[in-house]
């Protein structure tokens, strides 16, 4: 999917997906067929719409050389991190950089507080935050609305979990943790 974004600052656009972390060509593994058509329609697109460029926002296992062969180019401006969790604790604990883990102890020793966000009340908690970092980093932000609808549709099937992060009475960090 491409969605067709337009900014004075940024021209015209099509991106797959804008506001998320994944978005590349739905196909099953290995099709490279299927690929290079998918891409050689976008990049016609973008020429038809006039679009400046198109951004495909893939996973780290997304083969570039489909993109490449068509004039595209690898941008590691997006990370996302998968942490498979059915592991003995001990050695998942063990694989975290040992600064990482100095930061959890940190954190535990100054009594840092886990808040689950089980009702709308501190979802606008997690807003508020989520709205400064948004503000600091210049990124356009969702609405509350976006969040309500996400939580109301994903926490009753336990499909997500939004914490927050508590010191002495002030939330100071929150985190949205979708599970699969």
């Amino acid at each position: 999917p491409l969605i067709q974004v337009s900014s004075r600052l940024f021209g015209e656009r099509l991106i797959s997906l804008p506001f998320s972390d994944f978005g590349g060509p739905c196909v099953k593994d290995g099709n490279e067929v299927v690929i290079n058509e998918l891409l050689k329609e976008a990049s016609s697109l973008a020429e038809d719409l006039g679009a400046d460029y198109v951004e495909i926002r893939g996973d780290a296992e997304t083969p570039s050389a489909h993109f490449e062969n068509l004039g595209y180019r690898r941008n590691l401006k997006y990370c996302t991190f998968a942490l498979y969790l059915a592991r003995p604790l001990d050695e998942i604990w063990g694989e975290f950089k040992k600064e990482v883990r100095n930061a959890v102890r940190k954190a535990e020793k100054n009594n840092l507080r886990r808040v689950d966000v089980l009702n709308r009340s501190n979802l606008r908690k997690y807003y508020e935050l989520y709205l400064q970092t948004t503000k600091r980093l210049g990124s356009p932000p969702h609405s509350l609305k976006f969040f309500e609808r996400m939580w109301s549709a994903l926490y009753t099937e336990n499909l997500v979990e939004i914490l927050l992060a508590e010191h002495k009475g002030q939330h100071v960090g929150g985190i949205i943790l979708l599970k699969y």
